[in-house]
């Protein structure tokens, strides 16, 4: 069978170090993003799977993470200032009692952080509430 490399995919942005194009490389790890002048230039960036959400604490944007075993967890993107994390993953409407963040328990309900108050996902009404 004939080796064929993959083209590597360009993200749009430019190298904050070197200003050659960033790409989108896989690693051990997964996905991860790089400048395409690799052996010259050496600037990594994680990958981040945003979902949709926004974080409670700050504002910024939650984001599907892995841990090193490989669990699925949610997170704020802005990390080393913000701590959100959540095991479940949170859905983008706010809790009618108290505002705030619902998470996906089970298939038909969902939970508040803040209040700990159980909903059916009919009663929030979320349409994208696909399980991760």
């Amino acid at each position: 069978m004939p080796a064929t490399k993959a083209e590597l995919e360009k993200i749009g942005r430019a190298c904050p170090e070197c200003g050659h194009d960033l790409v989108i490389r896989w690693g051990r790890y997964g996905k991860f993003i790089s400048c395409s002048n690799f052996p010259v230039c050496r600037h990594t960036e994680p990958w981040l799977e945003k979902i949709g959400v926004t974080c409670p604490k700050d504002g910024g944007e939650v984001v599907q993470r892995k841990t090193r075993k490989g669990r699925v967890f949610y997170g704020c993107a802005n990390y080393p200032t913000c701590d959100f994390t959540s095991w479940k993953r949170p859905i983008s409407s706010p809790c009618p009692k108290c505002s705030g963040v619902l998470v996906i328990t089970n298939k038909r309900e969902v939970q508040c952080l803040k209040c700990e108050e159980t909903f059916l996902q009919e009663q929030i009404g979320e349409a994208s509430t696909e399980t991760a």
